[in-house]
């Protein structure tokens, strides 16, 4: 990948974090106009709103290919998934774990994306390596989901684990060949 490719990359993931600020603050507003009926509580009302300005902020931030942005944006995706999870865990509904998956995975191709060394260099950024661990659970957390919803509990924590040792032995082969 060279520079040219990294600022696609930047501007596509830019655009992907716009297009989900303006989607929830469209849904946001429909409801505050009683246009959709929906019940809000505290945390989801603040929810929307810090989703919607980080949303924006790093939407210019890599479109500009401000480092602050890079860092943001990797601090930002685990983090907004770890309340969602602890979120639907204490309301869970059937098919809503697939749809959450489905988003994980676009988060981990983003987080992958983003800790390319050409994308690191266009934004600067240097000793972050080490964080790039969390990719390993999110798309740990979005296999179990999206395979809960369609096989049951008991396939998806055998089918997350099979996946987690599966990555190790990976991880090891490929240490073990360079």
């Amino acid at each position: 990948m060279d520079e040219i490719r990294a600022k696609k990359w930047s501007r596509l993931i830019a655009i992907w974090f716009l297009l989900g600020s303006v989607l929830g603050g469209i849904f946001y507003l429909l409801t505050q106009l009683s246009i959709i009926e929906e019940e809000f509580s505290l945390y989801e009302h603040i929810d929307f709103y810090v989703d919607f300005i980080l949303g924006l902020l790093i939407f210019y931030g890599l479109l500009s290919i401000k480092p602050w942005s890079w860092k943001l944006t990797v601090i930002i995706i685990p983090l907004s998934w770890l309340f969602d999870i602890i979120y639907i865990s204490q309301d869970y509904q059937q098919g809503v774990g697939f749809v959450f998956a489905m988003f994980i995975i676009i988060d981990v191709v983003i987080l992958n994306l983003l800790f390319t060394p050409d994308v690191k260099t266009l934004f600067n950024i240097q000793n972050w390596s080490s964080f790039k661990w969390v990719i390993t659970p999110l798309w740990l957390s979005g296999a179990f989901l999206g395979v809960n919803d369609i096989f049951g509990a008991l396939v998806a924590v055998i089918f997350s684990v099979s996946l987690f040792t599966g990555l190790k032995i990976v991880k090891k082969y490929r240490e073990s060949t360079s």
